[in-house]
């Protein structure tokens, strides 16, 4: 069935297995949307972009439509970037050919935390948290020490119910 004249370009597909609407020439081709088989699929430009599962689980597809680079595992409450294969909370599957190397705008690190602050003593900071008081147990804290370009890299523990919280050590 179409939408429209017979010209339409929006049309309804139905088998035994499938049923979506699109734009264009079928159901993986141009735009559409389209469930079945336990699973929904969303394609644009002739390539999968999204696809979610009965379990929950959704996988958003990289820039060619064959590969999940984002991944959540509704299951194991788990997200994987780069990869489909989730074996932690969060998984980060990067390929950086510049490791050793210091980083600068050409180069892909891992995870980066930047800090647009301009004012001295600003930082971003990773913390492992306690996990019934909200507060955190550790953490690397990365300072801005000048509000320009000379920083340092603070790593701090609690003790005792984390009452005694503080820096244990600094590299500038």
């Amino acid at each position: 069935a179409s939408i429209g004249s017979s010209t339409a370009k929006t049309k309804f597909y139905s088998d035994s297995t499938y049923n979506g609407i699109y734009n264009g020439s079928g159901l993986t081709s141009d735009e559409s949307i389209y469930m079945g088989g336990d699973a929904m699929f969303f394609y644009a430009a002739g390539k999968k972009r999204l696809d979610i599962n009965s379990g929950g689980d959704i996988s958003f597809y990289e820039d060619t439509g064959t590969t999940a680079k984002l991944f959540w595992d509704a299951s194991a409450e788990s997200l994987g970037i780069g990869t489909s294969s989730v074996s932690n909370k969060l998984s980060i599957d990067v390929t950086n050919t510049n490791i050793g190397t210091p980083f600068d705008s050409t180069s892909v690190g891992v995870i980066a935390l930047q800090n647009t602050s301009t004012t001295a003593n600003t930082s971003t900071a990773i913390s492992n948290k306690n996990p019934t008081s909200d507060s955190a147990n550790s953490f690397i804290q990365f300072i801005n020490e000048d509000g320009a370009f000379k920083s340092s890299i603070a790593f701090g523990t609690a003790t005792a119910g984390a009452s005694n919280f503080g820096e244990r050590m600094r590299i500038d």
